[in-house]
């Protein structure tokens, strides 16, 4: 998942993703083509800051304008279910590497329309200051998971940290200075995993979460550090911030209770009741799924997305900058320049 924001907005925005995650279903995500005057549902894009917010949670986002038809005045929001990193199986969805050469083009039509004479959204000094974030490998280490064992799974970590690298390199040359990349989260801990039969409890640990995937996210995550401290020395004035979702989220479960959480395996909206409350054949979104009295006592909003309370206490991590290398505070990104 990655967007490029203005750091007039970025910090509101930001805040606005991690809170608002837990309300807004994927159902109500639409766009506007040219020429639409209702809102065809498509895999895409939300025009309110609202929307905006919950998209940048769950998937790959570039907030960007194809042309003047898009409603910059509300935000925009691309959406990319997988991020097809590595052939992870998913090579026929929208990919990483497509919204970079989609940006591409935003960024060009954008400078072509200030050439002319007209109004961009953004021009050439904003393109360089912007903060560019990138939250990948949650979809895509899932994928491989659910068809391969876990050792063959770290022996596919190479390319897809390959490709990573790669795409940055081509946002860099294309003159992007300021990258804050994030890890996969606690994936083990999902009770969209959790639900899926098991001969025994023998994978989980101590906080009943799956050890196996967890080890998944942990080692994608590591390499995936690794590499953003190989790319802040090799990219020249630029900054490059890592910061371990896993940690953060994975402290959600552990220590559940200092964040006023009764159950952080169970979902608020699903079917079933406990352990779960998430049903494989039954999503939050059928007719016969209840939602929670109190979705601030609840991690998990459906089984693989975190409730507003959940995303507020990862917001104010990772602004914190503790969990993140090297320890740059968020404001740092929006000093006027």
């Amino acid at each position: 998942m990655s967007f490029v924001l203005q750091c007039t907005v970025a910090k509101y925005l930001f805040r606005l993703t991690h809170m608002m995650v837990g309300s807004v279903a994927k159902s109500e995500l639409r766009w506007k083509s040219p020429g639409d005057d209702d809102d065809d549902e498509r895999v895409g894009a939300a025009l309110s800051p609202t929307r905006v917010a919950g998209c940048l949670a769950w998937i790959l986002v570039w907030l960007l304008a194809a042309s003047a038809a898009w409603a910059w005045s509300e935000g925009a929001c691309n959406e990319v279910i997988v991020a097809c990193l590595g052939k992870s199986g998913e090579d026929d969805k929208m990919c990483f590497l497509d919204k970079v050469q989609e940006f591409f083009f935003f960024k060009a039509r954008s400078l072509e329309l200030i050439n002319q004479g007209q109004e961009a959204p953004i021009d050439a000094e904003a393109f360089l200051n912007a903060l560019y974030i990138i939250d990948i490998g949650q979809n895509d280490i899932n994928a491989l998971l659910s068809n391969l064992p876990y050792d063959q799974v770290v022996a596919k970590l190479p390319p897809i940290l390959a490709e990573i690298k790669y795409a940055v390199q081509l946002l860099y040359g294309n003159g992007s200075r300021n990258f804050w990349i994030h890890g996969t989260g606690a994936l083990g801990c999902l009770p969209q995993k959790l639900s899926i039969p098991r001969k025994n409890d023998s994978d989980l640990d101590q906080n009943g979460c799956l050890s196996t995937y967890n080890r998944a996210a942990v080692a994608f995550n590591t390499a995936l550090g690794s590499l953003c401290d190989q790319l802040n020395v090799e990219l020249k004035n630029a900054t490059v911030v890592y910061t371990d979702l896993f940690a953060i989220k994975y402290d959600l479960v552990a220590n559940h209770t200092k964040y006023g959480f009764d159950s952080p395996l169970m979902t608020c909206c699903g079917y079933g009741g406990p352990p779960y409350n998430y049903d494989l054949s039954r999503s939050c979104q059928s007719s016969n799924s209840t939602v929670c009295a109190d979705g601030s006592k609840f991690i998990s909003w459906d089984g693989v997305h975190l409730t507003e309370a959940a995303n507020a206490v990862v917001a104010a991590a990772i602004l914190s900058s503790a969990y993140s290398r090297p320890k740059l505070k968020f404001d740092q990104f929006c000093k006027a320049r």
